[in-house]
């Protein structure tokens, strides 16, 4: 008997299913816990990065799972994989996806092919991994770029990336996979005052609530406010720096971006 994902999976390729790839919600998975990072990592590839050209990919894996072609291990590490990559590959450094457009489609046709859990893996490793992976960039160009994210009241596409950067760590330090419903994004000294106080190093994830209570008060006011969150990035924040001054904010971008590529990226 097939189980929800094969239900859902049957004509994959038409234009429903490709529309729960690049608009995808809780709701095709009937709210089910299991598939909410899916629906995240669908969610960051088509929406926060804007990657058309791994979509034959995602639905090529999804056809396996469907036909019982790869394991829900091996299904989760690919995807959460790609979505990685790309942090790395197109938000932060800015290449081209269609560079990879033959990586994709040589991987796709391969895997639709596949007739065992054992045979998908050795292409996902061969036909995927192993051409990714020399794309990756090094730490010091990773860094290099992150330190430049920014985000400002004014709508810009580089404030996705920075803030799926800051979702992603948050998840970190709650030792969680999925963004919080609650969260929004705190600009420790006012976005209001002069110097470089739109950069990541100037900002943290805090509850919505807390923000606004925030709002427009001095760093000495807001770490009374601080004291009420729940999330654990802001007291491990607040336990190191009891003054924060514009000085700092560098030296906190290169550190985030450290955590960030050895924590969470993995590779």
């Amino acid at each position: 008997m097939k189980d929800f994902m094969s239900e859902k999976c049957e004509g994959f390729q038409n234009a429903e299913y490709c529309v729960q790839i690049i608009k995808p919600t809780r709701d095709d998975y009937q709210n089910r816990k299991e598939y909410f990072w899916l629906v995240q990592s669908f969610n960051v590839l088509s929406n926060y990065f804007g990657i058309a050209q791994v979509r034959v990919v995602l639905m090529a894996l999804l056809c396996a799972k469907d036909n019982n072609l790869i394991s829900t291990k091996d299904f989760k590490q690919v995807i959460q994989f790609l979505e990685n990559f790309h942090f790395a590959y197109t938000a932060v450094m800015s290449e081209k996806a269609n560079r990879l457009d033959g990586i994709y489609s040589k991987f796709s046709i391969a895997i639709r092919k596949s007739s065992s859990k054992n045979q998908t893996k050795e292409i996902i490793q061969s036909k995927l991994y192993a051409c990714l992976i020399p794309l990756i960039p090094t730490e010091e160009q990773f860094t290099e770029q992150f330190i430049t994210f920014c985000f400002t009241k004014k709508a810009t596409a580089a404030n996705m990336k920075c803030k799926y950067a800051l979702q992603k760590l948050n998840c970190y330090y709650q030792k969680k996979e999925i963004f919080e419903d609650d969260s929004s994004i705190e600009h420790i000294l006012l976005e209001c005052n002069e110097g470089n106080v739109t950069n990541v190093g100037n900002l943290i994830m805090l509850e919505g609530n807390l923000n606004t209570e925030a709002d427009r008060i001095d760093y000495a006011e807001k770490l009374k406010v601080y004291e009420k969150s729940n999330y654990k990035w802001v007291h491990e924040f607040t336990n190191k720096h009891s003054v924060w001054e514009e000085k700092m904010i560098g030296n906190r971008a290169r550190s985030m971006a450290a955590l960030y590529y050895h924590a969470i990226l993995k590779f």
